[in-house]
């Protein structure tokens, strides 16, 4: 697993990422009954050869060949061209280099056509052989379409390389593997394919980064910069796993290996403002706010700080600044300081718009939570023109109505119908979400939510029957979830329990 880091032009839900993208860290920022969303998994996609602007790929000298000619039947010269695979392989990597200087300045339609025109020119290796540079451009080809959120077309990247990657040497290329095995997780859960699969490609992953740990800390010249690398993708992988403790244990691993480090190397100081940042969401989550904005800030000074030291590089790492200011509005919202989380909502929003080339996904994640803050102010209906402009562009994104980011985004506006006591409307978009959302096997404390909702429009309607039936299934879901009692989907589902059982006593006075 190498990391999406500041390219010279990436995103887990998150974990189980990114990303979505608006952010480079690795932990998700869903909690499953607020209006705070969690954006898509970030997908730390980008192969090591990103940090720098210098390919891992050596081009060979060989000079390119003259075209050929033949004879016809009719006795005229036609020039027919003869394939030279050794010319045809240096061509390919000429263009693969030219394709990572387009997907470091995230030109990343123009660097995806210039990785399929490279594919194009590789001989595809016999049975039981593989290619190394071709695997590579297979995973950034698949990196350019993830960027682009067109996560079949990377997903199916991803599967050509892998199949190369597994067919050469597994000492040389284990850490390819666990690379592309992370990526191939994030990919199942964006294409909706639910955590049961995600999972068995992180658990690839996780085996091989344990191991290469292991070794690193018994190597006694390890570097700091290659050290962190390790704990941070063992971290990562952590994350995955639902083990937030021992993730956060490495994470603080990490920060004391650059604190004693003394080089002002660039990936340690890049490791360290990740490590803080992920410790940063793991308070937010937790509604440790204050911890949690120590930590951004924190990282929000090591990212400064790597601009000032090592100028020669670079660095961009707006991406990366985008999801620090999106984090810290979140924070700010958790302790009900609207204003300063607006503040930094804006600051990330002028970042995502000023670009080239926007995410999507990303802008409409700023203006969903740009709406939260509206909706905690009452006002609704500022709040629905915002979800209403995050739906559209998440719908250009992702073109697919069942995607769990645009029905949350859908349910958001829902609820602003709801507040207004426009109940109807409101019921109509959350009976269409909950036919949707059904088939989706990560939606299960998603659904409680919905189900809960419709019971408290009924109830605002004096629709008893119907409140108790959507306040039932809730009810059922929620004992097969064994959540403990002080999880806030539990304390409100008994809320309305008793408030349902005090209408039964009143109507049967």
């Amino acid at each position: 697993v190498t990391h999406k880091a500041p390219t010279a032009g990436s995103s887990t839900a998150t974990t189980a990422a990114s990303s979505t993208p608006a952010t480079a860290e690795n932990i998700p920022f869903q909690k499953d009954t607020g209006q705070t969303k969690g954006k898509a998994p970030d997908s730390d996609t980008t192969p090591n050869s990103a940090w720098k602007n210098t390919s891992p790929i050596a081009t060979p000298s060989t000079a390119v060949p003259a075209v050929h000619a033949s004879p016809t039947k009719n006795a005229e010269q036609k020039k027919v061209i003869i394939s030279d695979p050794v010319a045809d392989k240096k061509k390919a990597l000429d263009l693969y280099n030219n394709g990572l200087i387009q997907f470091q300045k995230k030109d990343y339609e123009d660097a995806r056509k210039t990785f399929a025109e490279a594919i194009k020119l590789i001989k595809v290796p016999k049975y039981g052989e593989t290619d190394k540079e071709l695997a590579l451009i297979w995973e950034y080809h698949g990196d350019s379409s993830f960027k682009l959120a067109e996560y079949g077309e990377a997903d199916i990247s991803y599967k050509r390389a892998t199949d190369l990657y597994q067919k050469g040497d597994q000492d040389e290329l284990k850490e390819s593997l666990a690379r592309i095995m992370l990526k191939k997780g994030n990919t199942q859960i964006l294409l909706g394919h639910g955590s049961s699969r995600a999972k068995l490609y992180y658990n690839v992953s996780f085996q091989i980064w344990e191991t290469v740990l292991e070794k690193d800390r018994s190597t006694e010249d390890v570097t700091n910069a290659r050290l962190c690398h390790s704990l941070y993708n063992v971290a990562l992988l952590y994350i995955k796993k639902g083990e937030i403790d021992v993730a956060e244990k490495l994470f603080k691993e990490i920060l004391d290996v650059a604190e004693g480090d003394t080089t002002d190397d660039f990936e340690v100081i890049e490791y360290a403002a990740r490590a803080n940042t992920s410790i940063g969401n793991i308070r937010n989550v937790a509604d440790k706010y204050d911890e949690a904005i120590a930590h951004y800030e924190a990282a929000i000074e090591l990212r400064k700080q790597n601009l000032e030291v090592n100028k020669e590089m670079d660095i961009d790492d707006k991406e990366e600044m985008i999801g620090l200011y999106n984090n810290l509005g979140k924070a700010y919202f958790g302790k009900k300081e609207p204003e300063k989380a607006v503040k930094f909502f804006r600051k990330a929003n002028r970042i995502l718009t000023s670009g080239r080339h926007k995410n999507g996904l990303s802008v409409a994640e700023n203006w969903v939570q740009m709406g939260n803050v509206r909706f905690k102010e009452k006002e609704y209906e500022d709040a629905r023109e915002l979800y209403n402009d995050a739906l559209r562009m998440q719908n250009n994104t992702l073109q697919d109505d069942t995607n769990l980011i645009i029905l949350r985004t859908r349910h958001d506006i829902a609820l602003t119908y709801c507040k207004e006591k426009k109940y109807d409307k409101g019921l109509e978009i959350m009976e269409d979400i909950l036919d949707k959302v059904k088939e989706n096997e990560d939606a299960d404390l998603y659904l409680i939510k919905i189900h809960t909702d419709m019971c408290s429009a009924f109830l605002k309607m004096d629709r008893c029957e119907d409140a108790r039936s959507h306040l039932s299934s809730a009810s059922a879901m929620l004992k097969a979830h064994k959540l403990p009692k002080d999880h806030s989907l539990v304390k409100t589902n008994h809320k309305f329990e008793i408030k349902l059982m005090k209408l039964s006593k009143a109507s049967e006075g």
